[in-house]
This record gives C-alpha cells, structure tokens and sequence, in this order.
C-alpha cells in the first residue's frame, strides 16, 4: 500500500530488519480508550515472514537513537557544517523547482497561445487544415497542458515531501547533544 502523499515517518527507510533485512515501515494505531494515535514501526515483510513479530513503538526507538546520539561527540563544527549543508540543500530545491516551474508554465503559456490562435483562424476562416486535422491537433495540445499541469502538481508535491524530510533532518541537528 501506498502511503499518503506528506505523511512521512521519522525513520522509515532507516531501519531493517535482523531477520530478513527488508526496511521497517511506520504506521500509526490508535490508543486504547481514546488515549490518543502512537506511531509504530514493524517490517514491511511482517505479513509474509514475520507473523510473530511485534510493533516497535517509535518512542522506544527515539530512547535507543538518543542513547545512541549521547554516545557521539559531535563538535559544534561539525554540526555547523551540518545545518549549513541543510540550508544548502533546500536552497538547491527552492532554484531547482522555481526553474522547472518557470520552464513548465512558459511550456504551457506557449501551447495556451497556440490552441488561441488556431482557434482564431479557425473562425477568421484563414485556417489551412480540415476539421479532422484541426480537432486532432486542438486535442493533442490540450492533452499536452494536462500533463505539464500534472508535472507541475507532482513537483510541488515532491518538493514538499523533501521539504518535509530536511524539516526533519534540521529538528534532529537541533536536537544533537
């Protein structure tokens, strides 16, 4: 199953199962007697493989992390040189989706113009094509703005899913000891 566009766990695809090495995955359940949505984490071969194997809450994992990061002697450079890589990479994304948004939309602006045109001949009667031709043409450029329409929309969305995992990425660098 797909997971939900934005709904990004911590730590899938960064841990795998001793068993079988494939990668853990996070889902949330619901607590008992409305105490609230807990995220947990298990092996995405759990139905396959492991039928046995029980859910690893992820605030049990955040414990063993943190254990883990207080065991590292992380210098204030270092972590520097982390954030500034961070802040690097989200501008790279922001220049990478504003180009690519800007060659989309001037491809679209191009093709809006187009279909604009020939509609105007073909109402000026200065067309040269039959209606066959032209309906076939008109359909052609129309389907060609619906797919620059959804590479912009899919862009935008996985610009916000990156977004997301440097959010992520920055919270934890804060989070260094």
């Amino acid at each position: 199953n797909r997971r939900p566009k934005g709904d990004i766990k911590t730590y899938t695809g960064f841990i795998k199962c001793a068993e079988c090495g494939c990668a853990y995955t996070g889902l949330v359940k619901h607590g008992a007697h409305n105490s609230g949505n807990y995220t947990y984490y298990r092996c995405s071969n759990y139905n396959k493989v492991h039928t046995k194997e029980r859910n690893i809450s992820e605030h049990i994992i955040d414990e063993a992390m943190q254990e883990v990061l207080e065991s590292f002697d992380i210098s204030d450079e270092q972590l520097k040189r982390v954030k500034k890589s961070i802040f690097e990479a989200v501008t790279e994304l922001q220049d990478y989706e504003h180009k690519s948004i800007k060659k989309l939309q001037q491809d679209y602006d191009k093709l809006t113009v187009t279909i604009g045109n020939a509609l105007k001949e073909k109402l000026t009667g200065e067309s040269k094509i039959d209606d066959d031709t032209y309906n076939e043409l008109i359909s052609k450029w129309q389907e060609e703005k619906r797919n620059i329409s959804n590479q912009i929309a899919n862009l935008s969305e996985s610009t916000k899913d990156t977004i997301t995992r440097m959010n992520i990425l920055a919270d934890f660098a804060n989070r260094v000891p």
